[in-house]
């Protein structure tokens, strides 16, 4: 079931992404704002897995929409990424497998607060996390987890309605691996 979610949401980030570049152009003039774009994470994981596997890498897709909150500078949205490929390192050279394959979907939701007239904000996320591995990993042996994250962010219009950004995300799944990201992210729509 989860792989089938992972799919359902990349099919779903494809056609937000098509709606969200035709009106980025319009975009400082609407309250719903659409947001996509490609991510890439740098993680450090915690606890057993932490010891077996300390780091990591990820990539994929982010898609969202933002509601401006009248004409404040607070917004609230819905985000959705699917990390399509991913790896750990292993951390002890006796590991049988020196390397993890990793997917990931999460759904979640932010706010956001503009903090000039010139395209820059601060965002904070929360939300649910499936996890799934090429392998069972510790510390319950399973090869999916489901979780939860929170998030601190900072995004900068670079071009247009494009934004560069980055966040810093903790994800825990209980009885099971925890870990600290950081995201880099590049997306169409303010």
């Amino acid at each position: 079931m989860g792989d089938r979610a992972i799919r359902w949401g990349l099919i779903v980030s494809f056609l937000v992404a098509g709606e969200t570049i035709a009106r980025a152009d319009s975009a400082e003039d609407s309250q719903v704002v659409g947001r996509f774009g490609i991510v890439a994470l740098a993680r450090v994981n915690q606890g057993e897995l932490g010891t077996r596997y300390r780091t990591g890498m990820q990539f994929g897709i982010h898609t969202g929409i933002d509601v401006r909150l009248g004409e404040s500078a607070w917004s609230v949205g819905l985000g959705w990424t699917t990390l399509v490929y991913g790896f750990y390192l292993a951390s002890d050279s006796s590991l049988v497998d020196q390397s993890v394959r990793v997917t990931e979907a999460d759904l979640g939701l932010r706010i956001r607060r503009r903090l000039s007239f010139e395209p820059r904000f601060i965002t904070a996320t929360a939300g649910g996390i499936y996890s799934t591995s090429n392998v069972p990993l510790p510390p319950q042996d399973k090869r999916r987890y489901v979780g939860y994250y929170g998030g601190l962010g900072y995004e900068y219009a670079v071009v247009g309605n494009w934004l560069l950004g980055g966040e810093m995300r903790y994800a825990r799944f209980p009885n099971g691996p925890e870990n600290l990201s950081f995201f880099l992210g590049f997306t169409a729509g303010i």
